[in-house]
């Protein structure tokens, strides 16, 4: 019983440190990006694919 304690100790450590890893990935994302910079745009032309990327101009030009 001892080792199937530790395997599952083990496990749900793994999982909860994945999960952390995510949410600081994803809040740096989000503060390096900022909120609404990148849009998608439907295309307008059907030659290419279905959705383009549009950024804001950079204020450094």
């Amino acid at each position: 019983m001892g080792n199937e304690l530790k395997m599952v100790t083990g496990m749900s450590l793994a999982y909860v440190t994945s999960f952390a890893g995510l949410i600081l990935a994803w809040v740096s994302w989000r503060k390096h990006h900022g909120k609404g910079k990148t849009q998608l745009i439907p295309e307008r032309s059907y030659s290419g694919s279905s959705c383009r990327r549009r950024s804001s101009p950079s204020p450094s030009g």
